[in-house]
């Protein structure tokens, strides 16, 4: 049963300004550095760790280990679909967007579904086909 509790945890994690622009980063599937995430949001490298440590710790994103360096992306597609949900109902009660991208991520989802390809699970995240685990 999902309990209130367990929506504000996750909420609140996704809803600090930092991580609320480190996740959607990684979006695209390819996995990334702590580094290249923290470039994103504009903070420190050692910022970025934390925030990435509470993401990982609350199973939002996954470890890929390539020789020395730890790479990080999405642990799942329904992380992915999460995310894709939040930007949708932010945008539903503005006007529409001239970006393009924000536009394809937005999507319609009445007319073209669940599986339209603005929400399917990225490639690279753990539990695609391709992604590794």
């Amino acid at each position: 049963m999902i309990t209130g509790p367990m929506i504000a945890e996750i909420a609140a994690l996704i809803g600090d300004s930092a991580r609320a622009t480190m996740v959607p980063a990684l979006l695209d599937g390819r996995p990334l550095t702590a580094s290249e995430v923290a470039a994103v949001p504009r903070i420190t490298p050692q910022a970025a760790s934390a925030h990435l440590a509470k993401l990982t710790a609350a199973g939002v994103l996954s470890v890929v280990r390539r020789g020395r360096q730890r790479q990080f992306r999405l642990a799942s597609p329904t992380v992915a679909d999460m995310i894709d949900g939040i930007v949708a109902v932010a945008l539903e009660k503005r006007p529409p967007s001239r970006d393009p991208e924000l536009a394809a991520r937005a999507g319609d989802r009445a007319g073209a579904g669940p599986h339209h390809p603005a929400f399917t699970p990225r490639e690279g995240c753990a539990g695609t086909s391709t992604g590794q685990t």
